[in-house]
């Protein structure tokens, strides 16, 4: 019987390799051993070091392979590649993926600082139907006035339909018949989006035409009443929930449980003990800055796409 291949996609550079590591750990742990998986990590300048810790993980059923997408990358004017904070341009890699991997039907992106606690596979059984993505609504944007004022007053879309790009599982059939490349690119030339790129133009494109997850695909570590952490699949270590670099943060037992069997562990942990007291309140202040951006944008008025 043949196997099955299960597709998932990285968007990677050297700062976020050692993450990426702990991520690749996870779906390994947790994998069937009569499934194939296929590990595309897309970057522009992964060292070759790195490259070999993180394919150290490679077997007969578990492929790691690196796509440079430096190429790709000059079809987008550099002065239109909006970025902030933490952000490298690796944030828009993914919108390549479906004309990078034209034999896929349906493949998975995922952000670097996650780990599963499940076997990914399970993710791909969702149908998805005629719709572009699978995606998991964004947990902290309804929560903080700051930001849903500004996704529904400014880009006019509602809190709680707005999803996080950290997690797409992507229809490459209507991915490209509804040209969401094209328009990606075409929306970044005309309009400028910092409080967070490429979600939100994903957001403004694939409006009412996404398939919503499980939450526990996507799961933030913040309390959530409404959430049974039996049901935790994937954790989302977004914004300044991160285990590398606070104590106390929640799922932080999951993470470190894939952590200490990664490939590049002992990276992860200078890390940790290196981050200073200075380094968190200049992490404070950068929230703070998020919050005046979407501020800042809201003032505008909403937007106008024509």
């Amino acid at each position: 019987m043949k196997q099955k291949i299960y597709p998932i996609v990285f968007s990677c550079d050297e700062n976020y390799a050692k993450y990426l590591g702990v991520a690749i750990t996870s779906i390994y742990k947790n994998r069937k051993p009569d499934n194939s998986y296929k590990i595309y990590i897309l970057n522009t300048d992964l060292s070759l070091d790195t490259k070999q810790k993180l394919k150290s993980l490679s077997d007969r059923n578990f492929l790691i392979e690196f796509v440079c997408v430096e190429d790709r990358m000059k079809n987008i004017s550099s002065d239109k590649i909006h970025l902030r904070d933490y952000y490298t341009q690796a944030i828009y890699y993914r919108i390549f993926i479906p004309s990078l991997f034209p034999d896929y039907q349906k493949i998975l992106y995922v952000d670097c600082d996650v780990v599963f606690d499940v076997d990914v596979a399970n993710i791909f059984e969702n149908d998805l139907g005629d719709t572009i993505f699978g995606v998991v609504n964004d947990e902290v944007v309804p929560a903080v006035k700051e930001f849903y004022e500004y996704v529904e007053g400014f880009l006019g879309v509602d809190r709680n339909k707005y999803f996080n790009s950290g997690l797409l599982l992507i229809n490459c059939e209507q991915f490209n018949k509804f040209n969401v490349e094209k328009k990606f690119i075409d929306l970044m030339n005309k309009f400028k989006l910092e409080v967070a790129p490429d979600q939100d133009y994903l957001n403004l494109i694939c409006k009412d035409k996404v398939t919503y997850l499980d939450l526990g695909w996507n799961k933030n570590p913040i309390p959530n009443a409404n959430f049974d952490d039996k049901n935790v699949k994937m954790v989302h270590y977004k914004m300044s929930y991160k285990p590398w670099r606070y104590n106390d943060v929640m799922y932080s037992d999951i993470y470190w449980k894939y952590a200490r069997i990664s490939p590049l562990y002992l990276e992860i942990m200078f890390e940790k003990e290196s981050f200073t007291d200075e380094d968190r309140a200049r992490e404070m202040q950068k929230g703070w800055n998020l919050l005046q951006l979407a501020k800042k944008y809201l003032q505008n008025g909403k937007l106008e796409i024509v």
